[in-house]
């Protein structure tokens, strides 16, 4: 079977990271809020004595939450639950993922802490019409791994394949992809109304744990992220190759 256009791929979720050593004041991330949405969150939580911050609310026809941890910040992009629980996507990804970056533009330029480390995340989906058309898609998306549609259940394939990034000399990339299908159970009032069955590769593109430099010189978080979302679609396009 044909590999699928990168086109065909629905989202799921996407996610960018950065890791930092520094305290964040809640303050700031108020202020990264307010730049990156340009709209009063439609829910807060602050948690002062854990460092803790999170604020959600719904942008570009899904929902967005901040997410600040000790030594992290996530920015996470979702469908609508009220669409239907695991049936709603965010649409094609190479739609969605041109405008994750964009809306987060602002604060991937000018984050206002020390970077360590920065990552791409994103959860795709095929629809297929069932198992065994899910296992033929991945046969030709992996093909290194033996996959037989007919009898196989249960599968899912995990690998890194690091890489030397192209925009910062001398600093590693990981390419962790893990590809399954899935079924899903649509249910209402106890019942169950449609079953949904996708080829689906969970991505998380990030720089090297161990390299301790600071990626806020000469904007390489920034520059780094756009490598990382290239190299997402690429997965997506041609699979694991070796």
């Amino acid at each position: 079977m044909p590999r699928p256009s990168v086109d065909a791929w629905e989202v799921d979720s996407l996610r960018a990271t950065v890791f930092t050593p520094d305290a964040i004041p809640f303050d700031r991330c108020e202020q990264w809020w307010q730049t990156v949405v340009s709209a009063t969150p439609e829910s807060t939580t602050n948690k002062r004595a854990l460092g803790v911050f999170s604020a959600e609310g719904p942008v570009d026809d899904g929902r967005f939450a901040l997410a600040v941890l000790p030594g992290r910040v996530d920015w996470i992009h979702v469908p609508d639950i009220g669409e239907g629980i695991g049936t709603a996507s965010l649409g094609r990804y190479v739609d969605r993922d041109v405008r994750f970056r964009e809306r987060l533009n602002p604060w991937l330029h000018t984050p206002q802490i020390t970077v360590r480390r920065v990552a791409f995340g994103a959860t795709l989906r095929l629809p297929v019409g069932n198992s065994v058309e899910g296992y033929r898609v991945l046969a030709g998306l992996l093909p290194q791994v033996e996959i037989d549609p007919e009898r196989m259940r249960d599968f899912l394939f995990q690998i890194n394949r690091p890489q030397q990034s192209h925009i910062v000399d001398g600093l590693l990339i990981n390419r962790l992809a893990k590809w399954a299908c899935v079924r899903l159970e649509v249910t209402a009032n106890n019942f169950r109304t449609a079953t949904l069955e996708f080829a689906r590769v969970e991505l998380d593109i990030s720089s090297d744990a161990a390299s301790q430099r600071d990626l806020n010189a000469n904007d390489a978080s920034y520059r780094l992220f756009v490598e990382f979302q290239d190299l997402a679609r690429e997965i997506a396009a041609n699979g694991d190759q070796a």
